[in-house]
Protein backbone atom coordinates (compact mmCIF):
# COMPACT_ATOMS: atom_id res chain seq x y z
CA UNK A 1 0.00 0.00 0.00
CA UNK A 2 2.88 2.47 1.12
CA UNK A 3 4.65 1.24 -1.99
CA UNK A 4 1.54 2.39 -4.12
CA UNK A 5 1.29 6.19 -2.83
CA UNK A 6 5.29 6.64 -3.08
CA UNK A 7 4.50 5.16 -6.63
CA UNK A 8 1.93 7.81 -7.02
CA UNK A 9 4.02 10.97 -5.59
CA UNK A 10 6.77 10.00 -7.80
CA UNK A 11 4.74 10.24 -11.12
CA UNK A 12 3.41 13.33 -9.80
CA UNK A 13 6.96 14.87 -9.54
CA UNK A 14 8.08 13.58 -12.82
CA UNK A 15 4.68 15.31 -14.45
CA UNK A 16 5.43 18.01 -12.85
CA UNK A 17 9.23 18.63 -13.74
CA UNK A 18 7.92 17.73 -17.14
CA UNK A 19 5.46 20.40 -17.72
CA UNK A 20 8.07 22.78 -16.28
CA UNK A 21 10.45 21.84 -18.45
CA UNK A 22 8.02 21.59 -21.70
CA UNK A 23 6.94 24.96 -20.66
CA UNK A 24 10.66 26.68 -20.69
CA UNK A 25 11.66 24.48 -23.66
CA UNK A 26 8.42 25.67 -25.67
CA UNK A 27 8.62 29.39 -24.38
CA UNK A 28 12.63 28.85 -25.18
CA UNK A 29 11.56 27.75 -28.99
CA UNK A 30 9.43 30.37 -29.18
CA UNK A 31 11.86 32.96 -28.58
CA UNK A 32 14.09 31.03 -30.97
CA UNK A 33 12.25 31.49 -33.77
CA UNK A 34 10.48 34.57 -33.00
CA UNK A 35 10.68 34.69 -36.94
CA UNK A 36 8.68 31.70 -37.72
CA UNK A 37 6.35 30.74 -35.05
CA UNK A 38 5.14 28.08 -36.40
CA UNK A 39 8.34 26.33 -36.57
CA UNK A 40 8.95 27.21 -33.25
CA UNK A 41 5.78 25.30 -32.01
CA UNK A 42 5.92 22.45 -34.86
CA UNK A 43 9.39 21.74 -32.94
CA UNK A 44 7.84 22.33 -29.25
CA UNK A 45 5.31 19.77 -30.06
CA UNK A 46 7.71 17.63 -31.65
CA UNK A 47 9.31 17.83 -28.00
CA UNK A 48 6.31 17.09 -25.76
CA UNK A 49 5.63 13.68 -28.13
CA UNK A 50 9.26 12.61 -27.51
CA UNK A 51 8.77 13.42 -23.51
CA UNK A 52 5.60 11.57 -23.37
CA UNK A 53 6.79 8.56 -25.17
CA UNK A 54 9.69 9.19 -23.04
CA UNK A 55 7.01 8.67 -19.19
CA UNK A 56 5.03 6.64 -21.09
CA UNK A 57 8.33 4.12 -21.53
CA UNK A 58 9.83 4.97 -17.92
CA UNK A 59 5.96 4.63 -15.95
CA UNK A 60 5.29 1.00 -17.89
CA UNK A 61 4.73 -1.58 -15.22
CA UNK A 62 8.57 -3.82 -14.91
CA UNK A 63 6.81 -7.25 -13.70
Amino acid sequence: MIHKVKVKLAEILIALVLAQWLGLWTYLLMKLFWFNKMLGFALALVMIVIALVAVALVMEPKD
